[in-house]
């Protein structure tokens, strides 16, 4: 989607936005894909640069994979220590 920047010039707007960052699906190892200490909002996922929405309150399972660019996260933190990061 374009949309007109102040100057008259085009500039490239994504259409979708940010996705949310967790699994719904039972049975999926719970790897995060958002960076360590991440609060709850807009952040943005180290590997790849891509923006998604956090929602401590709601996650259950976590996306193996990167919900932007389906790459699989070795190493990242599970849900408990982000959690326990928040307190």
């Amino acid at each position: 989607m374009n949309h007109m920047k102040g100057s008259g010039e085009m500039k490239e707007v994504s259409a979708n936005p940010p996705e949310r960052a967790w699994c719904w699906m039972p049975g999926y190892e719970a790897r995060h894909v958002i960076p360590a200490g991440a609060a709850d909002g807009v952040t943005t996922i180290a590997h790849c640069g891509e923006r998604v929405i956090v929602d401590l309150d709601e996650v259950a399972w976590l996306l193996p994979t990167c919900p932007s660019c389906y790459r699989l996260v070795a190493g990242a933190p599970t849900f408990e220590a982000l959690r326990a990061g928040q307190r």
